[in-house]
């Protein structure tokens, strides 16, 4: 008989999050009655509390739900998007499962708050099963919290495993996907000096160029008078879950593609399609030093646009040596997560 869960996440507000929540429920519907439960606006009141307490198990995750700041101080109960008080965490008689959550936090931010700490430390005498993703999170999350280190596993990101056939555009295409959340800190509010790079290296892409937002900020920059980066095709900013296979379709069916946000490396990599990150986010420099592909990575903050333009040329060179690897590595994912997803179940 199958146990009852609740699956605490973020549906129909990005493209990313809706594929690695469509996964989950793919790999867990089988054992479980998923509920779905959001996290975004959520005060986590008397009545959520009730249905959290009485299902048979709590599924928080996947996606960057761990961040060390808070819009508007929202989410201060926690530190995370799961803002529900501490002691109503505690009061949760059934197991917890953190399913491959990232620590989404760039350089040059505060660091976690104390909440947080509570928070882990509340999961970890609860018992609770914690994994994050592999994207270096883990990494990154214990030099704040050096005790958590061995109460966290690292797990591939569940996007991963969201696998849609593979689409065509109207001829052999390539998918661009360029990052605007918090400028600041991604390109020092200077966004044209990324798209002068793209402008220099679309002469080496003879694939029609199909640009991919993946959030409402990406598509905002997307229609700025600002956003030049030559010949391309533009998709249209589908948040809604029901678009969601036919948009990583379009990623199962390019010849590469180019990724600023860790979303878009998954969606490629999961599906075998060579992807060249421009990185300007630890999480997505770490991803690729995870899966043995930094050589195919261009730091953005610490190398200049040469360097980035030869490393560009090296991955064009090397795509069917890269897809070969992507199999393999593929394979290794699709075992590591068999094994996790029978934690969850036992």
């Amino acid at each position: 008989m199958k146990k009852q869960a609740i699956h605490l996440c973020v549906y129909n507000k990005n493209v990313g999050d809706n594929a690695l929540n469509l996964a989950i429920d793919s790999m867990l519907e089988p054992h479980f009655h998923l509920k779905h439960m959001g996290l975004l606006g959520n005060k986590f009141g008397v009545h959520e509390v009730r249905e959290l307490r009485a299902t048979d198990v709590v599924i928080f995750g996947g996606g960057g739900l761990i961040h060390s700041y808070s819009p508007s101080n929202t989410w201060k109960r926690t530190g995370t998007m799961w803002n529900i008080r501490l002691q109503d965490l505690a009061s949760i008689p059934n197991p917890i499962v953190l399913y491959g959550v990232g620590f989404n936090h760039f350089y040059g931010e505060p660091g976690p708050t104390q909440q947080m700490k509570l928070f882990f430390d509340t999961l970890i005498d609860k018992g609770a099963l914690i994994s994050l993703r592999n994207d270096g999170s883990k990494k990154r999350l214990v030099q704040h919290f050096p005790h958590l280190a061995s109460h966290l596993q690292t797990i591939p990101d569940p996007g991963f495993f969201f696998r849609p056939k593979p689409a065509r555009w109207r001829r052999p295409h390539a998918i661009l996907q360029i990052a605007a959340d918090r400028p600041q800190y991604r390109f020092k509010n200077k966004p044209r000096n990324l798209f002068r790079f793209i402008r220099k290296i679309r002469p080496l892409i003879k694939h029609e160029l199909v640009v991919v937002p993946h959030t409402a900020d990406d598509a905002k920059l997307y229609q700025t008078k600002h956003f030049n980066v030559g010949d391309h095709m533009a998709y249209p900013f589908k948040p809604e879950v029901d678009a969601t296979k036919k948009i990583i379709g379009l990623y199962a069916g390019a010849e590469f593609s180019i990724s600023m946000r860790g979303h878009s490396q998954i969606c490629s990599i999961g599906n075998n399609t060579p992807t060249f990150t421009i990185s300007t986010h630890p999480k997505t420099h770490g991803l690729m030093e995870e899966c043995g592909l930094q050589e195919y990575c261009y730091d953005y903050g610490s190398e200049n646009q040469d360097q980035g333009y030869h490393k560009f040329e090296h991955f064009l060179s090397h795509l069917d040596e890269y897809r070969t690897r992507l199999k393999k590595l593929n394979s290794e994912f699709d075992a590591c997560i068999a094994n996790f997803n029978q934690q969850v179940i036992r």
